[in-house]
């Protein structure tokens, strides 16, 4: 679907596929539902769940974004495992912000749609660049201690807001993000092209993933070192795509595909107990070390 077609589908109210109207927000236990004014060329703000921390001291936090099923259930309630990170970090001792960034433009979720309304390329950039500002300015945070971490198309999002060439067009504040963790990105196309992160990144994924291959993280990652970035990568052999969900059982999914004649094919995903475990403590360690937080 096009952007025209969508802006059409919006204003007739006639959605389909991944087109809804907005949804609102639900209240959750120990998060408040904020608005994040965007930098974003579409003016649209930016809706999300902020976990604070107790007492007053300024600390570190953790900027999340989702991947192309939202972080919201049509009813509006807070997914299964954007939930579960967001307690585990809150525990951990940061402040956390769930940024959505479909509901506010009026899309519920982009997995099935090959021409994407919301592209990790053009559009979440300024929506990443967009929280980490809001969160500097908060009282609880230490505007230099602000990691990024994304799931999917959320984590593609993050490796293009954090990706030296060309960022400028984002805004990026003078104090950037301290560090990024990618989980499970695609990136087929990133890795044929220059590709330099301007932090320290984390990269987590699965083996047997169909739908974001992990040899293309690895080919960047390693074309990326070269150059002088600060990039580690964990292949968890035999973990499909989502293998940290809380409780996902693998099943097989329609994903969109540019390769095939139908324009879609099948993949996999699910839990992946272990690699889950080992990617909650690798992913942990990693934001203390550059936040300065405890770790799990």
């Amino acid at each position: 679907m096009s952007r025209l077609s969508a802006l059409i589908c919006l204003l007739l109210g006639a959605c389909v596929s991944g087109f809804h109207p907005a949804v609102a927000i639900k209240p959750y236990h120990g998060a408040e539902i904020v608005t994040v004014p965007t930098l974003h060329p579409d003016g649209k703000e930016l809706s999300g769940l902020l976990f604070r921390t107790a007492g007053s001291a300024k600390g570190p936090a953790v900027l999340m974004m989702h991947g192309c099923a939202g972080a919201f259930s049509k009813s509006g309630k807070l997914k299964a495992r954007p939930r579960f990170w967001a307690e585990h970090l809150s525990r951990c001792g940061y402040v956390v912000l769930v940024l959505d960034s479909f509901n506010p433009r009026g899309v519920r979720h982009v997995c099935q749609m090959l021409d994407r309304p919301v592209t990790p390329e053009d559009d979440r950039p300024y929506d990443a660049i967009s929280g980490l500002r809001y969160l500097q300015a908060l009282d609880q945070v230490d505007a230099a201690r602000v990691a990024l971490m994304g799931w999917s198309h959320g984590a593609m999002s993050a490796l293009n807001a954090i990706r030296v060439q060309g960022r400028a067009s984002f805004r990026p504040p003078p104090t950037d993000f301290r560090a990024a963790v990618a989980f499970y990105p695609g990136c087929r196309r990133l890795s044929g092209a220059a590709y330099t992160s301007a932090v320290p990144l984390l990269m987590l994924l699965g083996g047997a993933d169909e739908w974001t291959p992990a040899r293309h993280c690895v080919r960047l990652a390693n074309m990326a070192r070269g150059q002088g970035a600060s990039i580690r990568v964990q292949v968890y052999d035999g973990a499909h795509h989502s293998f940290d969900h809380p409780n996902l059982p693998l099943r097989a999914v329609t994903a969109r595909s540019s390769k095939s004649a139908s324009g879609t094919r099948t993949v996999h995903v699910g839990t992946h107990e272990a690699a889950r475990k080992r990617a909650i403590s690798a992913a942990s360690a990693f934001l203390a070390h550059h936040l300065g937080g405890p770790a799990e």
